[in-house]
């Protein structure tokens, strides 16, 4: 099983650099395996390699594909209506700073993650704080 699970963290891992397969061939690895699994052989593994980088690929795709929609506001001037995650602290710049998620951008559509935010504006926010933000919206580093 942690074969299994390595194999689909690895495959999330690929989705990201737009390795993802399609649904139809985590089915069709998932029936050869299910035919072969009482013969535990090279050739399992093997299969069960595969079909834990399909499923991981699979649904990384998926989730990148969500996350592509932040794409075509980056580096531009937005207003978004999001919903604090946590209290606001000051951060290093002296700027108050918090997570937020429930993104809806200006044409209404609503994004899948999470974004920080930095600045300066209110005296405090704290958690389930409906804020309205304004500014440059920047991709992140790593994750």
């Amino acid at each position: 099983m942690l074969v299994l699970w390595l194999s689909v963290l690895g495959g999330v891992g690929m989705a990201h650099f737009g390795l993802g397969p399609d649904a139809a061939w985590c089915w069709i690895l998932g029936l050869v395996l299910i035919m072969v699994w009482q013969r535990r052989t090279l050739l399992t593994l093997m299969l069960l390699v595969l079909f834990g980088l399909c499923l991981g690929g699979w649904r990384g795709s998926i989730y990148m594909n969500k996350l592509a929609a932040y794409e075509m506001w980056q580096y531009s001037k937005i207003t978004i209506a999001v919903r604090a995650m946590d209290d606001a602290v000051y951060d290093k710049h002296k700027q108050l700073a918090f997570n937020a998620n429930n993104l809806v951008m200006p044409d209404g559509q609503r994004l899948t993650g999470q974004i920080q935010v930095s600045g300066f504006g209110e005296n405090a926010v704290f958690q389930g704080d409906e804020v309205l933000v304004t500014g440059k919206l920047y991709p992140g580093y790593g994750a």
